[in-house]
């Protein structure tokens, strides 16, 4: 106590003759510095670059060939070589990236205001817009998605010169502790091959603050096409199964999905996956029991596809379709399947993070898909 009596008085007196005291900045274990805790800006800007380090994911599977390649960089000598497809049974693709040595990251004071941006091209040819969902994870292990969107490209369609692609923070959903982020992870769905350079966040303008909770609620009144419709994967011709728009078969005059496979395996693979709320995540407004899936196709051969839903923690429910279940609506099937046939654990399987519906096939069969509707149940 007395030391620092003394103190506070050589202070006063230094003061009273004149002299200013320079304020010294603070250095974390880190290397990073601030002034004061009020006047402490984000600064963890840079999530990808040729200095970085924490990339996880990059080993070469079935599914998969991410890499480092050291030519075709927007900037600098290297960029990520993102090449991937559903055709081997690989249960999730992507990649993450922790950036700054893994330090936990403040993002929650431009969560409304910044951008993720990225320079993205082709690797060869023009590319439609790929499947990517970006995931931020907390050190809690809670995530938070936002779906990649083609009005998010400077232009369209992808080639293979580099483009500027902005995704604003605001589009994540509002599950993770923006305050305690771990890493940024990135979800592959369906096919792609592109390349990806200089991820940062950037100061945006300011956008209108999304309030809603992790989890989109589904209206009771509303039904929710998942084909036709936007927010889908799997158009593809690939060794083990070929999926695209029929536009000989119609259904309500719009295309059909004309899908043909042949397993290579005695494993299950997934062809298509449809999102009913352009993949963020969502919840019934009522019970389960209250919702049903309505489908019109027209069975070719082999088996009909299993049904698989899937949440945002990877679980996943299935439900076999049989042909003895459809009734003829003319030229097509139109099967009707409630949500609770799917026989749900919801001990093991978060009902209010849906996903998506994937469909998943065995054998070889070929098959016509005319729709499918998320729908109320009438009473």
């Amino acid at each position: 106590m007395i030391r620092l009596l003394g103190l506070l008085v050589c202070l006063l007196q230094l003061a009273s003759c004149g002299i200013q005291l320079k304020q010294t900045p603070l250095t974390d274990e880190w290397g990073r510095t601030w002034y004061s805790e009020e006047g402490r800006a984000f600064q963890d800007r840079d999530i990808y670059n040729d200095g970085s380090t924490d990339v996880w994911g990059l080993e070469k599977t079935e599914c998969k060939n991410f890499n480092r390649i050291d030519s075709l960089a927007f900037k600098g000598t290297s960029c990520l070589r993102i090449e991937f497809n559903r055709e081997g049974a690989c249960p999730w693709i992507g990649l993450g990236i922790g950036w700054n040595g893994y330090v936990a990251k403040d993002i929650s004071t431009v969560i409304e205001t910044d951008m993720i941006e990225f320079y993205l091209r082709s690797i060869q040819g023009k590319h439609h817009s790929p499947t990517l969902i970006f995931l931020f994870e907390d050190y809690s292990g809670n995530m938070s998605a936002a779906a990649f969107k083609p009005a998010y490209l400077s232009k369209y369609p992808i080639d293979e010169s580099w483009q500027q692609v902005r995704i604003p923070l605001s589009a994540f959903e509002r599950k993770c502790d923006f305050s305690n982020i771990k890493s940024l992870n990135i979800e592959c769905q369906g096919n792609a091959a592109i390349l990806v350079d200089e991820i940062r966040i950037v100061q945006g303008s300011l956008s209108a603050k999304k309030t809603e909770k992790w989890g989109k609620v589904v209206s009771r009144e509303s039904s929710y096409s998942l084909y036709p419709g936007n927010a889908w994967w799997g158009e593809a011709k690939l060794s083990s199964s070929a999926v695209q728009k029929d536009f000989q078969n119609t259904f309500n005059n719009m295309p059909s999905l004309s899908i043909r496979w042949k397993s290579k395996s005695d494993k299950p693979i997934q062809i298509a996956g449809f999102s009913w709320s352009n993949w963020e995540a969502s919840k019934l407004a009522d019970s389960l029991k209250n919702y049903e899936f309505v489908i019109n196709y027209k069975h070719k051969s082999g088996p009909l596809p299993q049904l698989v839903l899937e949440n945002y923690k990877g679980k996943t429910a299935r439900y076999s379709m049989d042909s003895k279940n459809g009734t003829p609506e003319g030229e097509w099937t139109q099967t009707r399947i409630p949500l609770e046939a799917f026989k749900i654990d919801p001990s093991n399987f978060d009902i209010t993070i849906f996903k998506q519906l994937i469909l998943e096939t065995e054998a070889e069969g070929e098959f016509l898909l005319g729709n499918i509707q998320l729908k109320r149940i009438k009473n």
